[in-house]
């Protein structure tokens, strides 16, 4: 870290600095900045170990990037000695040195009683007796609980009741069968508010105990859990806000219970039934029949599911319903897209249909689908979406759209594109789309255009003509595109005013056109990618460096020595905002 980024050519002023905003400083530079500054003085260091303790309350001795250990039962004795107020802990056992990590956490919690907050994950453990030992030890401060078994004993039964007071978050991940998850429901039934349930072995009848404060409950690929087995854990909940539910390999069916066992969960905000891959139709009903009016998000992603039974049944989804996700859906139909809609209420906000096999031409002569208010439109890679089809969903959705996606149907052209007065992004990664079709394109989707992606496009920027008016674009991208010097010229004389992001990675540009290029100065360009510019020359990176450089703060270039050697050499004085150079491999 250069430390002049923080108290200029000396340390001094930074030494001498009053203890509110030196404390402001160590919030924000975080802890890998506090290392870099203990560096800097022992006046420095000595003055963050007095401060540090009246700051930092809660911590976190986990490797957040590798989700693993990083710490060990010698290293928890000092921090317990040396730190001076521990409140919350975040910490990572596996099953390694499991009498030294007991007496280190013992001696943690001797030296810490304020210590309220502890959040524990196990993994790789050989049976459920160590996990016990660990929980008997520091149960009655445990808050949240993450633990992954590899297969089950009968240690799980000298915890008792009471062992686990303030236990909020349960995940848990192994061979637990119906009895052993049964116990241990018992001993956190009253406070828990997010349980975890994964690839575990109950079934039903393992629930004896009402869940009196659980909000999220997740069941991911307990392929033993039977429809009357989930019905009894539901009925055992009466706060529960957010559902999901995957099971890869059965069906999401409820069709071995009674329609007297069904139950009403009125709460309901959230479901999430994505990756249940054998998920019909007559299924979905059959859990949405259940669901109360206050359902807010639906994620039926990569399930079976053709919608087309919608159409026939007397249903109306939740009238709160905003967010929709179908996306690879392989057996939607147009038709079945069509009445899902129709039975949408108007705050759906959010719908998303990529990689299916949706063409858009049922949305024609549709009278169902005209009071939605939609905002967020994703068709990602929907191989048979046509620019028909296109034409008929927007005339239904396009009045209040702000966002669309249509990257990678490459049958699009942008012929007959709909007036889109309202949208802020454009997503045409990998169409079809030409710089003749992009000008009309472009004036219909108006003024307020911030965003636009054209990677992967045959766009190269000669043939496109001048707008009646210029969107004022923030952020261009167009990575791997056809675009040339000359037309890379003439789209920047249109938008290089107001763009602050620019993408050219993996285009064939050489920089020497940007001294044609008309901008205003001062620029607004704080980001710049040319990484993978095979054809950049030295000549023409200080082009750009004088065009655009007053404001870069970002720059990523190619990897190639000599071109990274000319940048530090002679073009890095034209940026003197400049706080990042990156030469990325790929």
């Amino acid at each position: 870290m250069n430390l002049d980024i923080y108290m200029g050519s000396s340390l001094s002023p930074l030494e001498k600095l009053p203890s509110d905003p030196f404390k402001m400083i160590i919030k924000t530079i975080g802890v890998g900045g506090i290392k870099s500054l203990r560096l800097g003085s022992k006046t420095l260091r000595s003055r963050i170990e007095n401060e540090e303790h009246t700051i930092f309350k809660h911590w976190n001795l986990v490797n957040d990037a590798t989700e693993g250990l990083d710490i060990n039962p010698t290293e928890l004795r000092r921090f317990a000695t040396e730190v001076k107020i521990v409140e919350g802990l975040k910490l990572y056992l596996n099953s390694e040195d499991e009498d030294a990590w007991i007496s280190s956490i013992n001696n943690l919690l001797e030296a810490h009683p304020e210590l309220k907050a502890f959040n524990l994950t196990f993994e790789g453990f050989k049976h459920i007796g160590s996990l016990a030992r660990y929980v008997a030890s520091i149960g009655h401060v445990l808050r949240n609980l993450t633990f992954s078994l590899c297969s089950p004993l009968e240690g799980l039964y000298i915890l008792d009741s009471g062992c686990l007071p303030l236990l909020e978050e349960l995940k848990c991940r192994g061979p637990l069968s119906n009895k052993e998850s049964s116990h241990l429901f018992n001993l956190c039934n009253t406070t828990l508010k997010e349980l975890h349930l994964c690839q575990m072995e109950i079934s039903e009848d393992f629930i004896d105990c009402p869940f009196d404060a659980l909000e999220h409950l997740e069941i991911l690929d307990c392929e033993k859990l039977t429809g009357k087995g989930l019905l009894q854990l539901l009925d055992q909940t009466s706060k529960l806000k957010v559902l999901r539910y995957r099971n890869k390999i059965g069906s999401f069916s409820l069709e071995d219970c009674n329609q007297s066992e069904l139950i009403i969960m009125p709460k309901i905000v959230q479901l999430d039934l994505s990756a249940c891959f054998k998920l019909t139709d007559a299924g979905l009903v059959s859990i949405l029949m259940m669901i109360g009016q206050n359902l807010k998000v639906l994620d039926l992603a990569e399930t079976g599911i053709t919608g087309d039974i919608f159409g026939i049944i007397d249903y109306n989804f939740s009238p709160k319903l905003e967010t929709l996700d179908l996306r690879g859906c392989t057996s939607l139909t147009d038709s079945g897209l069509v009445a899902i809609l129709s039975k949408c209420g108007p705050e759906l906000k959010t719908l998303t249909a990529s990689n299916t096999s949706v063409s858009g031409e049922a949305f024609f002569g549709c009278q169902t689908v005209k009071h939605i208010k939609l905002e967020k439109l994703e068709l990602f890679a929907c191989d048979k979406l046509t620019d028909l089809g296109l034409v008929a969903i927007l005339s239904k959705l396009r009045l209040h759209l702000k966002y669309i996606c249509l990257a990678f149907n490459s049958s699009l052209t942008g012929a007959g594109f709909a007036k889109l007065g309202e949208l802020e992004y454009l997503n045409l990664c990998g169409t079809s789309v030409t710089d003749l079709r992009l000008k009309p394109i472009l004036e219909k989707c108006g003024t307020k255009l911030k965003m636009l992606i054209l990677s992967c496009s045959p766009i190269t920027g000669e043939n496109l003509q001048r707008l009646n008016f210029i969107p004022q674009l923030t952020y261009l991208c167009l990575e791997s595109s056809s675009i040339s010097n000359k037309g890379i010229v003439n789209i920047l004389n249109m938008f290089g005013n107001y763009l602050k992001n620019l993408s050219l990675s993996g285009t064939k540009i050489t920089g020497e056109s940007f001294n044609q290029i008309q901008v205003n100065s001062p620029t607004k360009l704080e980001k710049l990618k040319l990484n993978r510019c095979n054809n950049l020359t030295k000549a023409g990176l200080l082009t750009i460096a004088k065009k655009f450089g007053n404001s870069l703060r970002i720059i990523v270039l190619p990897y190639d020595d000599g071109i990274k050697k000319i940048f530090y050499r002679t073009c890095s004085v034209h940026c003197p905002k400049l706080q990042r150079v990156d030469t990325p491999i790929f």
